[in-house]
């Protein structure tokens, strides 16, 4: 009983470390009033280093926490809800590869070119992101602390409600892009 409680505890800090700098790092990216600067890269660097972490964290307290259900109650393992939340983070993970590997890219060359996107289909692909990272930690949070949802709803509902939300935020992002929320600014201190 400890031991799970630990491992509930290690899960919960890894989730709010993570969706905290998952938001401050949108923040940072999409603010309006004050231009990109060398020092927000390290900022944005070092809160990437934090998500994957917490991903890391999660990954491993969360299959720890199915070890343990199942060890508990071998029907544990039939909840609909637990497999959706494993894909939602699945989903997280590979997105989290993406950012990694064409995002943050484009956001180090801020430093020396004042546009982050060059066309509509990068647009459109850092938005997504942004709506499946967003709508990801948004989700598996709820999903963590809804006890009601246990062994009511299938998956694929659960799934849909996901897909959902990243196309609520999806759309959201080009409202608040078109009223100018979302557009990065200029460039200072060209550090490298």
């Amino acid at each position: 009983m400890l031991l799970k409680a630990m491992v509930v505890y290690v899960h919960i800090l890894a989730m709010i470390g993570g969706f905290t700098a998952m938001i401050v790092t949108e923040t940072i990216i999409w603010r309006r009033f004050k231009e990109f600067s060398f020092d927000d890269f390290r900022n944005i660097k070092f809160l990437s280093n934090v998500v994957v972490i917490a991903l890391v964290l999660l990954w491993l307290t969360g299959i720890a926490l199915i070890i343990l259900g199942y060890l508990e109650d071998p029907n544990y393992i039939t909840n609909q809800k637990i497999w959706a939340k494993v894909s939602i983070v699945l989903v997280m993970t590979l997105n989290g590869i993406y950012i990694a590997r064409r995002i943050m890219p484009k956001i180090e060359g801020l430093q020396s070119s004042p546009t982050l996107v060059s066309t509509q289909i990068e647009s459109a692909m850092f938005r997504l992101s942004f709506s499946v990272s967003l709508g990801g930690w948004m989700l598996a949070a709820f999903l963590g602390v809804a006890r009601f949802l246990n062994h009511s709803y299938p998956i694929l509902s659960i799934l849909n409600l996901y897909i959902m939300v990243i196309g609520f935020i999806f759309v959201a992002s080009y409202i608040f892009g078109s009223a100018g929320f979302l557009r990065p600014q200029r460039v200072i201190n060209n550090r490298v």
